[in-house]
């Protein structure tokens, strides 16, 4: 993770201070010791607001939990990590005959920051947001 950036979208705000490993959050996390609003999961900073900030914590880098954990090659129900780039979701299910019902403006996105932003494509008006298609 060294020289990595953890910079925000339209650099309206400073690079993050402080960024640690998903496995030292976890840790953090089972052991009590994380305070609240302390950790804040970092995907690939597409995030158009911003949205990936923590002044007041650590952000926890999440690129490197990026498998795709289970595919339904019947239903195209997909389970994944946080981290998995819409990319690679699509190049996965795309020769199975599925594609996201709802794409964002870049490819780039991660799977986490999807979900957390509820991103939409230009198809919104008749699919709805990201959010609409997790179970």
């Amino acid at each position: 993770m060294a020289g990595d950036i953890f910079q925000s979208f339209g650099r309206a705000t400073p690079a993050a201070r402080h960024a640690i490993p998903a496995e030292d959050a976890i840790a953090l996390l089972k052991s009590g010791a994380a305070k609240d609003g302390s950790l804040l999961g970092y995907g690939n900073g597409r995030s158009y607001g911003d949205t990936c900030q923590n002044q007041a914590g650590s952000v926890v880098d999440m690129r490197p939990l990026n498998r795709v954990r289970a595919f339904n090659a019947e239903t195209g129900v997909l389970e994944a990590d946080a981290g998995v780039l819409l990319c690679d979701i699509i190049a996965h299910a795309a020769p199975h005959g599925f594609f996201p019902a709802v794409v964002p403006g870049t490819q780039f996105v991660t799977l986490g920051g999807a979900i957390a932003n509820d991103v939409h494509g230009k198809n919104h008006h008749r699919r709805g947001t990201f959010g609409c298609h997790v179970e």
